[in-house]
């Protein structure tokens, strides 16, 4: 019963390890100025000095 319950917890710890480092990585490029710009510019609307922002019509 012991080693059936380290075996489980170990592939448990393995899976987690797994998940956080997604997580690590998701959280760096959260934090890239790429991404900043992109939902800047996607869901505020906003734009660079030099640019002018045109926007369609939905019919």
């Amino acid at each position: 019963q012991l080693k059936e319950d380290i075996k489980r917890l170990e592939s448990e710890l393995e899976e987690l390890k797994l998940k956080n480092n997604s997580l690590l990585e998701e959280v760096e490029s959260l934090k890239s100025d790429k991404f900043v710009e992109k939902i800047a510019r996607e869901e505020l609307g906003l734009t660079k000095p030099d640019e002018i922002l045109i926007k369609g019509i939905e019919k």
